[in-house]
């Protein structure tokens, strides 16, 4: 007999329903909700918050009213057949309460559905007093004036997609007045030039992101206003006001900056200038310019004094084909880089790095010793400035790297033997390019193994390698070795074999 006490009936329920989670975020457990929801009145209130906390329509709000009152078509959409009674709007109330995340998608019975809503509720008040994010797509002026009845002072995050300029200016009105605690809006639409004002109504504003196209003004002399702002994504258009900044106290708590389609050198630099965050982390560009003579230079100049710098990725868009013409404005030296000493990521597009060398890798170890990721597109690197054996030098001075982008001159292999280094970090490589004769594959594969066990060699690349097909088969070839090694590593712990066999 079991010495141990056993468990009764209510522990174990006990236990199952505490291994429910109450949250989406790890699964889609609505038909779980609404069992345990039915099940007694214990489990009504934590079963009930979790099924209605994100919505993606109001639908499911309607079909929990009166049968009576609604109808679904044969495609899905619901309408009202009539005004439900005042106790009935009682069970909308209740459940558009239990609400922390809602999306509303522009469509015609949409807009019926919130007249209905907006008219009929028994109160002016908003029927989702915890509402958190809101998300809405496609919205028309007519029907933004209905779903009004989602935005409170509660609310904190909202998106917008595809909204046209009078809509737009309208749920920015209505934000402006409701909304003071906002600290997250998103936007894939242009932001009109008449709403600009408006976002100094918002002191809690933590992010902004508005990375779409052909905006009418980007508002970043009031944004730039904020101090509780720290993540900014944007276009940088010539004419986006950075000449009205104060270098004093433009962005002064900025952690991530990410700029779009900067078309203007002397934009981006005297803007970059203007920002006075010296705890800013990350930095994205992505440029569509041809730079001018000096200009990367002055670019590296401006982006070391951001002393907290972690992440830095810089597109420099399609570089000519001609390096001894235009070209020569994408080469730049990395030094100024280095006086970034916190640096963990850098990427770069179309910039010509010099010197970059095997002999230069002991030092970016010294520099940079927390550095993840290096990431250097093809035109980064002049053909035989930096060869295969490099990756014994990573291993050696960059032990944290995980993740190499970067053309290897491919074509003397060395000797995977008396390695000077290795590395079981698992990390991912992109080592370029090169026509492998097939006599070498296996002595490739067996050296990338040697010095990364652990290495996934990327080769599924758009467009297409020219010689893909050769480094298809030296990851076929990796795969078997790392396997055979698996085998003989097996083997060796039981005793089988000893290491040195």
């Amino acid at each position: 007999m079991h010495t141990s006490k056993c468990l009764q009936i209510p522990e174990m329920v006990t236990m199952i329903v505490a291994g429910v989670p109450l949250s989406h975020k790890e699964g889609d457990y609505r038909a779980t909700y609404a069992a345990l929801a039915r099940t007694c009145r214990a489990f009504y209130e934590p079963a009930a918050n979790a099924l209605w906390e994100d919505l993606s329509d109001v639908a499911p709000l309607v079909r929990a009213l009166p049968q009576y009152t609604w109808s679904m078509s044969q495609t899905g959409s619901i309408k009202f057949l009539c005004s439900p009674a005042m106790d009935e709007w009682k069970r909308f109330i209740a459940n558009a309460a239990r609400v922390k995340k809602l999306r509303l998608s522009g469509s015609k019975s949409l807009k019926k559905l919130l007249r209905t809503i907006s008219l009929g509720l028994p109160t002016g008040e908003s029927p989702f007093p915890n509402l958190r994010r809101l998300v809405l797509k496609s919205i028309e002026i007519e029907t933004m004036s209905h779903a009004s009845i989602a935005i409170h002072p509660g609310l904190t995050g909202i998106q917008i997609h595809d909204c046209n300029s009078a809509a737009m200016c309208s749920l920015l009105a209505c934000l402006g007045r409701t909304c003071l605690s906002l600290q997250f809006l998103s936007a894939d639409c242009p932001i009109p030039i008449d709403a600009a004002p408006i976002f100094t109504r918002f002191p809690s504003l933590q992010t902004f992101e508005c990375p779409c196209s052909g905006p009418e003004r980007i508002p970043l002399p009031h944004l730039a206003a904020l101090s509780t702002l720290h993540s900014l994504s944007t276009l940088l258009p010539p004419d986006s006001g950075v000449r009205k900044l104060d270098p004093a106290v433009a962005f002064k708590s900025l952690r991530t900056l990410k700029l779009h389609g900067i078309v203007s050198s002397s934009t981006l630099t005297l803007f970059l200038r203007s920002v006075s965050s010296r705890t800013l982390r990350d930095l994205y560009m992505d440029c569509d310019l041809d730079p001018p003579s000096g200009f990367l230079a002055e670019l590296f100049d401006v982006i070391s004094t951001f002393a907290a710098l972690q992440s830095l990725s810089l597109n420099m868009g399609t570089m000519p084909v001609d390096r001894d013409g235009g070209s020569a404005n994408y080469v730049c030296s990395l030094e100024p880089l280095y006086r970034l000493p916190l640096l963990r990521d850098l990427r770069l597009n179309s910039v010509v790095v010099t010197p970059l060398t095997n002999e230069i890798i002991p030092s970016l170890g010294k520099i940079w010793p927390d550095l993840r990721n290096l990431n250097f597109d093809y035109s980064t690197v002049q053909p035989g400035d930096i060869t295969l054996e490099a990756l014994e030098l990573f291993a050696a001075y960059l032990p944290k790297l995980n993740n190499l982008y970067l053309y290897l001159d491919d074509t003397v292999v060395p000797s995977y033997k008396n390695l000077r280094a290795r590395s079981l970090i698992p990390i991912h490589l992109f080592l370029g390019d090169s026509p492998i004769p097939e006599d070498s594959w296996c002595s490739v594969a067996a050296y990338i193994t040697s010095v990364y066990p652990n290495a996934v060699l990327d080769t599924n690349l758009e467009p297409p390698l020219a010689h893909g097909h050769c480094w298809q088969k030296i990851v076929q070839i990796m795969s078997v070795i790392s396997d055979v090694r698996k085998e003989e590593w097996e083997r060796a712990a039981l005793g089988e074999v000893t290491c040195d066999q």
